[in-house]
């Protein structure tokens, strides 16, 4: 606590069994909300931004969002010159609320739901200070059932995993093609 300066605690997630998933049943997984892998795509957060730009904020980067994964083409961040996080293949924005599952690289990963955004993504990961804005613009065209979306939870699927057994080294890398191989009848949400 005094470190930090609030009151916090050290907490351990137990790896014999994670959090419950978004689409259900529960993972093997430590330090993760939802699921072990969150995707967001680069257009997405282009478009927030571009929201936010009108609105005369600063833009955000795809950090804000804590991904795993960024699909879309490499590009700088707001402040620099180096891409934010491993950026995969291209994908138009709000593309991603659409998918059911993917293929990245060789692993076929299953879409386990929303990401349903909490006050985090209001604060920037590499200097803590707080935006402000970005909840309120999101919830202009991104709130779904009084929760305000961004990004999708996704999971290897279970068949991969069991395949797998545990032994090879599964992993996907910047460059790595991304293709969606099954969508939900939902269309892309965009400001």
């Amino acid at each position: 606590e005094r470190a930090v300066g609030v009151p916090c605690r050290l907490v351990r997630c137990s790896r014999a069994r994670g959090p419950p998933l978004a689409g259900g049943g529960a993972a093997s997984i430590g330090f993760a909300n939802e699921a072990p892998l969150l995707l967001v795509s680069q257009e997405s957060v282009e478009t927030l931004s571009s929201a936010l730009r009108r609105e005369g904020e600063r833009p955000v980067g795809a950090r804000s969002f804590r991904p795993n994964i960024v699909v879309g083409a490499p590009r700088a961040s707001p402040g620099g010159t180096r891409p934010e996080a491993p950026l995969l293949s291209a994908a138009a924005s709000g593309a991603e609320d659409g998918w059911t599952a993917l293929r990245v690289g060789g692993l076929r990963l299953r879409v386990a739901g929303p990401c349903a955004r909490c006050s985090m993504v209001e604060v920037d990961p590499a200097s803590g200070a707080r935006h402000g804005s970005v909840l309120r613009t999101l919830a202009t065209y991104r709130r779904s059932h009084a929760r305000i979306n961004f990004g999708v939870f996704c999971e290897l699927e279970r068949a991969a995993a069991e395949r797998a057994g545990g032994t090879e080294r599964m992993f996907v890398e910047e460059g790595d093609e991304v293709e969606p191989v099954a969508r939900s009848p939902a269309s892309p949400t965009t400001p």
